[in-house]
């Protein structure tokens, strides 16, 4: 509960939504179906402190989330040297 709270607060401060405006919906992701249902035990607590009008939870983590996977240019070029050029690294 702590740490949804601490997240959710740390999501507006980084997209500059002050906890004045209530938002309308927020979702909390966890593939644990106990931490869910933990969660929904809370609800309202964690409704009230981060000043939002419906609570959702979900289960399936990829749904929400992006992956992405880039590589170490320096750490690559320090190792293959001349052989890391644009053709490899558009391979990769």
């Amino acid at each position: 509960m702590q740490s949804a709270i601490v997240n959710g607060r740390l999501v507006r401060d980084r997209t500059n939504l002050s906890l004045k405006y209530p938002l309308a919906s927020v979702t909390l992701v966890d593939n644990d179906a106990q931490a869910l249902k933990d969660f929904e035990e809370v609800k309202y607590y964690i409704m009230e402190e981060l000043n939002v009008i419906e609570l959702k939870t979900a289960e399936n983590e990829d749904d929400y989330i992006n992956y992405k996977c880039e590589p170490d240019n320096r750490e690559i070029g320090s190792v293959l040297k001349k052989s890391y050029d644009k053709k490899l690294k558009k391979e990769i």
